[in-house]
């Protein structure tokens, strides 16, 4: 089977998407002018106002707040690698006897674990990272 010539189809974050179509609906500009700005097509710009207006998926997760979370394990193992301007003193928690972890996703599907170790919560952190 022959290999194809045409290019990957690309992907847009769902942040992306939100800030094109808020600029193309309260901006100055037009779609078109907002599509050559991002290089799309115009058209692309008119579904997803579209969509937006349907509150489609991707509007949803868009609009969902997002905590950064960064877990640098050569930080966790020699604290005194960190510079004195990104140290911070943080007590150790008191652990509570009971523990439950709940992961909510915007697909309404979730995670609960149990009392989980330390090296578990990394885990799933760093995969859902």
């Amino acid at each position: 089977m022959p290999e194809s010539t045409l290019p990957p189809r690309r992907r847009y974050l769902p942040e992306l998407k939100l800030k094109i179509v808020r600029e193309a609906l309260d901006g100055p500009l037009s779609k078109a002018a907002v599509a050559r700005k991002y290089n799309i097509n115009a058209n692309m710009v008119s579904n997803w106002i579209r969509e937006y207006r349907d509150e489609a998926r991707w509007v949803k997760k868009a609009k969902a707040p997002i905590l950064p979370i960064v877990v640098d394990d050569a930080a966790t193992a020699d604290p005194t690698a960190l510079t004195p301007a990104t140290q911070v003193h943080v007590p150790e928690p008191i652990r509570p006897i009971e523990a439950t972890l709940t992961i909510q996703f915007t697909s309404g599907h979730q995670i609960t674990v149990s009392n989980p170790s330390e090296t578990l919560v990394r885990q799933i952190l760093s995969t859902l990272a």
